[in-house]
């Protein structure tokens, strides 16, 4: 750990260049760190080519359970300002940001979201907020703020931006309830990994249920009460997720199956993480299609 330290005290001295993937930054504008591949679509949307942004968290990683790298304690330390989910997301690099935050502009774009509208389980927030389109527009707001308060000058092109993608984000929540709304109330449970939509669930009246809890955990969790609620409810099918392990999801396939229960398997979810950039998954917008459609279209091609 004092290997981290020592990189990050002498990078704070270097030029954000210097101290970052040379491949990534090829000028001089603001060196924009962010964790999640959510928040880094924001800052491409809103920043456009003003900027240049380094994603800390690959595509495909688990956010929650992310250990920072030396290259990314290097990253940071260059960075004009960062940007993190918050709501303890980026639960083991909380230090990291903690420290960063004394020399640079550190931004948790959840801030920004009344205390009211955040889910809670047992005094511990529920940090999903991208799954509600409405929730995710205070998160464009914070990343429009902290890119003028570093570059001012540019303050009419990032506000001109940031309408825009707005814009986006309400049609697209026109589009979500335009897309679910001949599913009925009876056919919209079904189970994934980890509970990452319970902002979903209540902005568009789903029950989608995790086998794990809000922020993921190395021990498997009973799956007998599962089987109970599967069987309650008529639960018909369950979702892996591209950045959790898929052993809960086979074990609970398996054991609903001894019980004499068929649970259907769908294609994994992107939940926590976009795709590769390229990829229909590659963007949030397209994250958050892709992933309704792939339920819907699971649910729908299944007839009881």
């Amino acid at each position: 750990m004092r290997l981290i330290y020592i990189l990050f005290a002498v990078c704070l001295g270097i030029s954000a260049v210097s101290c970052t993937n040379e491949s990534e930054v090829v000028d001089d504008k603001p060196l924009v760190i962010v964790t999640t591949g959510m928040i880094a679509d924001i800052v491409r949307n809103v920043g456009g080519n003003f900027v240049n942004v380094i994603q800390l968290i690959p595509s495909g990683a688990n956010p929650h359970q992310y250990k920072a790298s030396e290259m990314d304690i290097i990253s940071l330390a260059g960075a004009h300002i960062i940007f993190h989910n918050g709501l303890y997301l980026e639960a083991k690099l909380s230090k990291i940001l903690q420290r960063a935050q004394n020399e640079i502009p550190t931004y948790a774009v959840s801030s920004y979201i009344p205390i009211d509208k955040i889910i809670f389980y047992e005094k511990v927030p529920d940090p999903h907020i991208w799954f509600d389109p409405n929730l995710w527009i205070y998160a464009v707001k914070s990343v429009a703020d902290g890119l003028i308060s570093i570059d001012p000058q540019n303050t009419v092109y990032y506000r001109r931006n940031e309408e825009n993608y707005i814009r986006e984000l309400l049609e697209l929540d026109e589009n979500i309830k335009k897309n679910i709304e001949n599913i009925p109330k009876t056919r919209r449970t079904v189970i994934t990994v980890h509970d990452a939509f319970s902002y979903f669930n209540k902005a568009y009246g789903w029950h989608i249920i995790g086998i794990h809890g809000v922020h993921t955990a190395d021990n498997d969790p009973p799956l007998q009460p599962l089987t109970k609620i599967i069987a309650d409810k008529g639960i018909t099918h369950i979702f892996a997720e591209t950045s959790m392990p898929s052993r809960s999801v086979s074990a609970l396939i398996a054991l609903t199956a001894a019980q004499g229960r068929i649970l259907r398997q769908g294609a994994a979810l992107s939940t926590d993480s976009l795709g590769e950039r390229n990829s229909s998954t590659g963007t949030y917008i397209g994250m958050i299609n892709a992933t309704i459609k792939s339920i819907i279209v699971e649910i729908t091609s299944y007839e009881h």
